[in-house]
């Protein structure tokens, strides 16, 4: 009884000797796989990290959220930009300067960012009667700056809308000239609904709710990789909606009008006023 007692014993530890060395050996396999991590992380070249910083500068995430914070903080009136976490931003950023954390500061990254796509920039501030009297009827698609091939665009329109009865009313688009007939556009449809038109397709952006008369809103469009995002700031709150592009936009001929001045048609004029037009294709702008 007595051997077969120190046997059982043996056998137990030598069970939990074998199970002991097992974990030994996984903890330095793990440690070992770990400081092979901190030394390749630790001779990554300054043109991979560049390279990095760039694909995250140009990602969806990344546009998406600084477009959205942008938005909300000049609805807040505030001069200065802050994104809080692995990204910190003080100020303006654009990419002519330098852009730095606390390991590493990267010069001369503005012709990797420029490489993207060459900037345009549209811009119309306080033009509510010049637009209400048809100043702006023929805007060339060369000078308003919007082009089909292009990954990334926003466009910021400042307007007080004003109920007209059943009707549709049309902000600017380029539509129903000589050259066009269904290009691209956008309106507010008779249920006082924003409405954005690509040729054939077009979508009501119910999901950020009906228009009140004679309120002030700000309509922020970003287009990023065939996707449009929808921003309208409405006093302290903004909502948003998102469609995906089906159809290209028509921005080889015609041309942009605003206000509903259409060449072709009449009844589609917009009833409030538009303040302030603005294009960019421009990242950091």
């Amino acid at each position: 009884m007595l051997l077969k007692k120190l046997l059982n014993n043996f056998e137990l530890r030598k069970y939990i000797f074998i199970i002991l060395i097992i974990f030994i050996i996984f903890i330095i396999n793990y440690i070992y796989k770990c400081n092979n991590k901190i030394d390749k992380m630790t001779n990554v070249s300054n043109t991979d990290i560049k390279n990095a910083i760039i694909k995250y500068y140009s990602s969806d995430e990344f546009i998406e959220n600084l477009s959205l914070f942008t938005i909300q903080n000049n609805n807040n009136n505030n001069k200065d930009l802050v994104i809080d976490g692995n990204l910190n931003v003080v100020g303006k950023l654009n990419s002519y300067g330098e852009i730095s954390n606390k390991l590493h500061s990267l010069t001369k990254l503005n012709n990797s960012f420029k490489s993207i796509s060459s900037t345009q920039k549209f811009s119309l501030i306080n033009v509510a009667n010049d637009i209400r009297n048809g100043k702006y009827i023929k805007i060339q698609n060369s000078t308003f700056g919007l082009k089909n091939n292009f990954d990334f665009w926003k466009l910021r329109i400042d307007f007080v809308f004003k109920q007209g009865g059943w009707m549709w009313q049309s902000i600017l688009g380029n539509m129903y000239n000589r050259e066009v007939d269904r290009g691209w556009g956008l309106w507010v449809n008779p249920y006082n609904f924003l409405h954005w038109s690509e040729s054939a397709n077009t979508y009501n952006l119910e999901n950020i709710g009906k228009l009140k008369n004679n309120d002030e809103y700000r309509l922020d469009i970003i287009f990023l990789k065939n996707r449009y995002s929808f921003f309208l700031s409405h006093k302290t709150s903004t909502k948003s909606d998102y469609i995906n592009k089906i159809s290209p936009l028509i921005t080889n001929k015609g041309f942009v009008t605003f206000g509903g001045h259409w060449e072709r048609i009449s009844g589609e004029l917009f009833q409030g006023s538009i303040n302030n037009i603005i294009f960019s294709n421009d990242f950091f702008e």
